[in-house]
């Protein structure tokens, strides 16, 4: 049975605080997982930990870059920041017991810009190198690296699940897999559903986040979900499918006004998961 989360984000720009709170509060909602955003901030591991065994929830964590640490830049200062920060989440993820730690952590959200052959396949190559170093930790700590494909208009480097299943290959680790995400692959993938399959064919399916093409709720907006659904259920996926909405002021929040409180995108979102996940076959 998949555990279906919720990001914290759907609640809070920096939950950080306030984490322990808002894992009872999804879990009140009927949750079986929460994702924790990896902002940098010191976090109360004990009063997590705690909170988690006293609501049965499981975890993940989910980091990205940032102009400052990077795994793929050519500036060494860069890629040392990255490297450490890494580091620290998966000794976040061994404490708490995370089996996951997603996002584009190869250097999305940071390069977004047409390079000259020879530059791109340095930085393709950087990447590679850092998360080669990076797996053997992660499978240390009893976590995978889940690598997520992003939307043009945030990477240059990984948008497709092809161009993420060859940067697994490259990298060559068990420990290190692809996190699918709906709302960047509806802007990238000629057939969303043909796209997760072909991951979950190759054996690198490590992650879902499911949401609108809008940012909305599983269930909204015009990605063909019965197909989506259809995918992970033949092909025998039994990880997390998690929500990855955001409140007003979060990262991809909607610049028009949310009709809907974060509860209700949280309920509505876990009715559409917990239906199409307990579908036929």
């Amino acid at each position: 049975m998949n555990r279906l989360g919720i990001n914290l984000w759907n609640w809070s720009v920096a939950p950080m605080a306030d984490i322990p709170a808002l894992i009872r509060r999804a879990a009140k909602l009927g949750f079986t997982a929460v994702e924790l955003p990896m902002l940098g901030a010191e976090l109360p591991l004990e009063a997590i930990r705690s909170t988690l065994a006293e609501t049965g929830m499981e975890v993940t964590l989910c980091a990205g870059s940032s102009p400052a640490r990077s795994l793929a830049s050519f500036e060494e200062v860069q890629r040392t920041a990255a490297r450490t920060f890494l580091t620290d989440c998966l000794g976040i993820a061994e404490t708490l017991g995370a089996k996951v730690l997603c996002g584009p952590m190869y250097g999305g959200r940071v390069n977004c810009r047409a390079l000259p052959p020879g530059e791109a396949a340095r930085e393709w190559e950087l990447a590679v190198t850092g998360l080669s170093a990076l797996a053997p930790l992660a499978a240390d700590a009893g976590c995978v690296l889940a690598l997520e494909p992003l939307h043009r208009y945030r990477t240059s480097m990984v948008n497709t699940a092809g161009q993420a299943l060859r940067l697994v290959s490259d990298i060559g680790h068990k420990a290190v897999g692809v996190h699918f995400d709906t709302f960047h692959a509806n802007m990238e993938e000629r057939n969303v559903p043909a796209a997760l399959r072909s991951v979950l064919e190759g054996g690198k399916l490590y992650h879902v986040h499911a949401c609108g093409n809008d940012r909305g709720a599983p269930g909204t907006g015009h990605l063909p979900w019965g197909d989506i659904f259809t995918v992970l259920r033949r092909g025998g996926y039994t990880g997390h499918v998690t929500m990855e909405t955001f409140c007003p002021g979060g990262m991809d929040a909607a610049w028009h006004s949310p009709d809907l409180g974060p509860d209700q995108v949280a309920k509505d979102g876990l009715a559409c998961l917990l239906k199409w996940l307990a579908g036929p076959a």
